[in-house]
């Protein structure tokens, strides 16, 4: 076995007890200087030895002597570090960070806990993130979602998340508080070193709030207190003792980033903890659980009701709160955190790292491993909900599944993000692949942003500000209101480039891919680029003179050139892959390339809302994800629903993704009395989403065209939620035979479509049995499996193809 050593930069008194020696335990020779800090610190370890080491004596004679903690670091030290490390862990402190990255060649692991501030601004303003960009080996390691989610996208990209634990005396005490035991009559608060004065504005609160005598105030303190809630320091044995007696804890601290550790603490010693809103405490456990109070007043009569041995009270606390512990419990969190450090830095090296770091950093690129770039920026596409990153739309749900199947392949992905939604951008597509490192963002208007500076912006200009990273990175100086419409239209105004900049202008890139024309019109300005035109449908061509779709020549015109600019247009059924030739856009058949997509929803482990729970649990409800497009038919749907409620005298709910009705629509219910009954759920998370399925009467699919093979087809099949569908040519055609399986009407027959509905109903065993033999027939053909290898076939066609003209290969034909 080869010696792998760790300098460990820290000194806090949980971690010394629990990772350090985890990380000896597991066989890396760790390294870790003594705390010579100016200031005291209430959470530093001053005593100090040596740990085993195989260093030379003289080495560690230098590196124990030298004030890791306050200086920077010398030329003499750093070559010390260089010449005798493996790695180094940077704990807490991004300063101490800094340091390191200055002076350090290896790799660099920064690991976090939680701070009241963000560490993407505070490594902005230190100088750190230049180079965290440039360093060849550096990863951010926080301990849980919740903190990495506020963190920005350059940050995050290098992102491992791994929780630790609380030392084993608390463990030891876990589930030691007895409701039914006698208690203090006591309430705790933490309140350390009140001379700091970060601290002590938080003592003056706590004076102000909650001064009666049964509140104390617990945490070490660097000088002597004779303030009577102030417990003083106290010995570990001696606190932990007091804990198991106090009758509650209240947990009066709001950063949402930082939870110290006495709440938790008492949470694991099986005790009752009260908190206000706005706590990372409070984002753990969430806006209905028992202990939570809305303000100081409720915070005093909980504490009242706790003091006074309300015994049911504090059995619903606790029992709201066990996840908690859970997180910080050794037994879950140790093994994550062993196994994370054996992916970074293998002990063996017969054990090759599973994250190629020569990958995950800007090198220069052979030219096949160019990355692709994604035109990502969709306006207020992306959010955050409930735990998980998700899209109100369609497109980016499918161009996150095309992220994922490249970048697990080890390709690159540019994508374009809007400058005020950058962190949002990489949030949602780096959510469901296992290398978000090869991610990477930039703010699409910055040649806008040049254009009013030094005038006209061109296709290089802007390319080469990607490559170069020459960006505006998402700060106040830029304006976050960029209108997306005109952005890339300004930005690619000028006439097409000569030939000399198209052989140059996207040499940083492989290829662009253009996720649909009437989305991105302006990337027809994209004539020397190698485009990969997304065309899922082209809705037009059905629905001509109804007056729903755009049909001006403009609309086409653009469709047009970019499909004849394409080398490749990417569908997703051959029903659409049959049309499009004899469409307006006038597609060339032999550049189209059609296979299904997958189940699109991530894989999360993840809550669904309390609020859609509690509106939803236990009703009768139609489903229908979807958003309010004219195709969609919404109005059959509406139709078809209140005929429903009517016939079976049932107040079923109509339950949609979208986020408004049509006007007519809406008068339509409000005349049926039935408005309070539609619910509408834009942005549900993933989780949330497969909630709904699994607890639906019916998915009431009442689309009179898709582009492709309906994705909630195929969610309800894997969720287990009884169909009911119009007759539909895409369903026809993709599922053959297969299509009798499903309880389906005649297209607008909304009485046989009412009928079907009430029949799934009634057998709704019966209608799953046979959904389920339809997917065992069909699992494999929309897998995620043939979509990524099809996928990556396209894109060895795309990598290969020459630039300007046509393709010069034919597309294979898609595995089907």
């Amino acid at each position: 076995m080869l010696l792998k050593r760790i300098f460990w930069m820290g000194s806090h008194k949980v971690l010394i007890p629990t990772e350090l020696k985890a990380l000896q335990d597991m066989g890396y020779e760790t390294f870790y200087p003594p705390y010579l800090g100016k200031e005291r610190d209430q959470s530093a370890v001053y005593e100090w030895a040596c740990p085993p080491t195989s260093l030379p004596e003289d080495v560690v004679r230098k590196l124990s002597s030298f004030n890791f903690f306050w200086n920077a670091i010398t030329d003499e030290i750093a070559d010390l570090l260089n010449a005798h490390f493996d790695c180094v862990i940077v704990t807490i402190n991004g300063d101490w960070l800094l340091s390191f990255l200055t002076a350090f060649k290896g790799k660099i692991i920064y690991r976090t806990f939680g701070e009241p501030y963000s560490l993407s601004s505070h490594l902005k303003s230190n100088g750190a993130r230049e180079l965290i960009e440039a360093h060849p080996d550096f990863w951010f390691m926080p301990h849980c979602i919740e903190n990495a989610v506020r963190e920005e996208w350059w940050l995050r990209r290098r992102e491992k998340i791994v929780p630790y634990c609380l030392t084993d005396d608390v463990l030891e005490l876990a589930n030691s508080w007895e409701v039914d035991a006698e208690h203090s009559g006591e309430i705790g608060l933490t309140c350390p070193n009140i001379t700091n004065p970060y601290y002590n504005q938080h003592f003056r609160y706590l004076k102000s709030n909650f001064e009666e005598r049964f509140y104390r105030y617990y945490g070490v303190q660097v000088d002597r207190f004779s303030d009577p809630n102030v417990v003083g320091t106290l010995d570990r044995h001696a606190q932990l003792a007091k804990f198991v007696k106090l009758s509650g804890f209240l947990y009066t601290y709001r950063e949402p980033n930082v939870c110290y550790l006495p709440p938790v603490e008492m949470i694991t010693i099986g005790g009752p903890v009260l908190y206000l809103p706005g706590s990372l405490l409070d984002r753990y456990l969430g806006q209905n659980n028992a202990g939570r109070v809305e303000d100081e007043d409720a915070a005093r009569g909980a504490a009242s009701r706790l003091v006074g041995g309300d015994a049911a009270f504090a059995k619903e606390i606790i029992d709201s709160q066990r996840g908690v512990a859970r997180r910080y419990d050794s037994s879950y969190t140790l093994p994550m955190f062993r196994q994370a450090m054996g992916e970074i830095l293998p002990l063996t090296a017969a054990e090759p790292s599973k994250v190629d770091a020569v990958a995950r950093v800007a090198v220069e690129l052979a030219e096949d491993d160019r990355p692709v770039l994604l035109l990502g920026h969709f306006r207020s596409a992306y959010l955050y909900s409930n735990g998980e990153y998700v899209s109100v739309h369609g497109i980016p749900r499918v161009m996150r599944r095309v992220v994922q199947a490249l970048t697990e392949a080890g390709k690159r992905v540019t994508i374009t993000a809007e400058p005020d939604a950058a962190n949002e951008t990489w949030g949602f597509y780096a959510s469901q692949t296992s290398r978000p490192d090869l991610i990477d963002v930039v703010d699409h208007s910055h040649a806008l942003h040049a254009q009013r500076q030094a005038g006209p912006a061109d296709v290089q200009s802007y390319f080469h500000a990607v490559r170069a990273r020459k960006m505006h990175w998402i700060d106040g100086a830029f304006p976050a209101s960029v209108v997306l419409a005109g952005a890339l239209v300004r930005l690619f105004g000028r006439p097409a480039p000569t030939e000399q900049v198209e052989e140059t202008a996207f040499d940083d890139f492989s290829y662009v891919i253009v996720p649909h024309y009437y989305l991105f019109p302006e990337a027809v300005r994209l004539t020397g680029a190698k485009l990969l035109l997304y065309l899922p449908d082209y809705m037009p061509h059905f629905f001509k003179g109804r007056g729903w779709f755009p049909e001006d020549e403009s609309y086409m015109a653009t469709g047009r050139s970019l499909a004849r600019l394409s080398k490749y247009i990417l569908t997703n059924s051959e029903f659409t892959k049959d049309y499009l030739p004899d469409s307006d856009l006038e597609v060339d058949a032999s550049k189209i390339i059609a296979f299904p997509l997958p189940h699109l929803a991530s894989q999360t482990r993840g809550t669904v809302d309390p609020a859609i729970k509690e509106q939803l649990e236990g009703t009768e409800y139609i489903f229908y994800p979807t958003q309010a497009h004219p195709n969609k038919r919404l109005d059959l749907l509406v139709k078809a629903w209140l005929e429903l409620r009517e016939t079976s005298g049932c107040d079923y709910k109509l339950v949609l993704t979208t986020g408004a009705l049509h006007p007519e629509l809406e008068r339509i219910t409000r005349k049926a009395g039935a408005c309070d009954d539609v619910v509408l759920l834009p942005g549900v998370s993933d989780t949330a989403l497969a909630w709904l399925y699994r607890n639906a009467c019916s998915l009431a699919f009442t689309s009179e065209m898709e582009g492709n093979f309906p994705t909630q087809i195929i969610e309800a099949l894997e969720l287990d939620c009884p169909i009911v569908t119009f007759e539909h040519p895409t369903i026809q055609a993709e599922l053959g035979a297969g299509a009798d399986f499903l309880e389906s009407a005649p297209f607008a027959d909304l009485g046989r479509f009412v009928e079907r509905i009430r029949y799934v109903r009634r057998f709704r065993s019966r209608v799953l049995e046979k959904q389920r033999k339809l997917l065992g027939e069909v699992r494999h053909h929309l897998s995620y499996e043939v979509f990524r290898s099809n996928v990556l076939q396209l894109d060895k066609n795309m990598r290969s193809a020459p630039c300007g003209g046509r393709a010069a290969v034919s597309c294979a034909g898609a595995q089907r």
